[in-house]
This record gives C-alpha cells, sequence and structure tokens, in this order.
C-alpha cells in the first residue's frame, strides 16, 4: 500500500479516537448527574477526567507529528455517543441508565482501543516510530483507565 494511503487512513483513525475523546467526557458526566448513586456518580466522573487527559496526550501526539484533527463523520462513534446523550436525558431508573451507559461506553472504548491499535501498526508500516511509540502509551493509558471502570462496575 502507497504511503499517502497509509497516512490517509492513520489520520482517519486518529481524527475518531479525537472525535470519541472529545465528546465522550460531555455524555458521561450527563450520565454522572443522573446517577443518584455517589459511587458510581464519582466513577464515571473520573473517566470523564481520564478521557480529558487521553484527549490532551492526544492533541500533542498530533501536533508533534505536524498535524491538527479534523473533522470526521464517524457514524459509528456518534451513533453510541447518542446512544449516551438519550440515556442521561431519559426518566429510567438507576439500573437502567447504569447498564445502557455501561454498554455504550463498552462499544465506545472498544472501538476506541482497535482504531488506536490498528493506527499504530499504520504509523509502524511507514517508520513513524515515534509517533508509533506515542500511541502505544496512549493504547495503554486508554486500556488501563477503561479496566479500571469495568473492574469497578463489576464489583
Amino acid at each position: 500500500m502507497a504511503e499517502a494511503s497509509i497516512t490517509k487512513r492513520l489520520s482517519a483513525h486518529l481524527n475518531e479516537v479525537y472525535f470519541v475523546f472529545s465528546r465522550l467526557p460531555k455524555q458521561l458526566s450527563g450520565i454522572a448527574k443522573v446517577l443518584t448513586v455517589t459511587y458510581w456518580r464519582d466513577l464515571f466522573t473520573a473517566r470523564a477526567q481520564a478521557l480529558h487527559e487521553h484527549r490532551q496526550k492526544l492533541l500533542t501526539t498530533l501536533r508533534s507529528w505536524g498535524v491538527r484533527p479534523a473533522p470526521c463523520t464517524c457514524e459509528e462513534a456518534s451513533h453510541h455517543l447518542n446512544d449516551l446523550r438519550h440515556t442521561a436525558k431519559a426518566n429510567r431508573g438507576m439500573n437502567v441508565v447504569l447498564e445502557r451507559a455501561m454498554r455504550s461506553t463498552r462499544k465506545l472504548g472498544t472501538l476506541v482501543r482497535s482504531r488506536l491499535s490498528e493506527a499504530m501498526h499504520l504509523a509502524r508500516s511507514i517508520r513513524e516510530n515515534e509517533l508509533a511509540h506515542e500511541l502505544e502509551q496512549l493504547l495503554d493509558m486508554e486500556k488501563d483507565a477503561q479496566s479500571l471502570l469495568q473492574d469497578e462496575l463489576q464489583k
């Protein structure tokens, strides 16, 4: 595959991850506001904060690579983010809100980790080793944060 094509795919993946990192914290904060148990509220608030940090790291990484995040259509991510928004606004019991929020968050986490992993491999294929290293660190941070949330919610 030509390097220009690889770079285009790499940029598309990173734009999608940036899209999620930019919008998911607001949705998680909305979920946290409707949860009545402080423990759950704190978990979603902490996850939103972690995503702010991940967004900033990705932005720094993109800038050091010499690009800026670009808009994307991101249909799959938009679908799950809309589910979270509707879940937070609907008049449902806490267990329903929690279950739906976890399902959407899990799917978005899987999407982000998939895109970061593929972007890391694409960066290596065009010998952008520093970028690949930064993406690997971000992928590890994201795995740890999502795992922590999942572990806490399963208690």
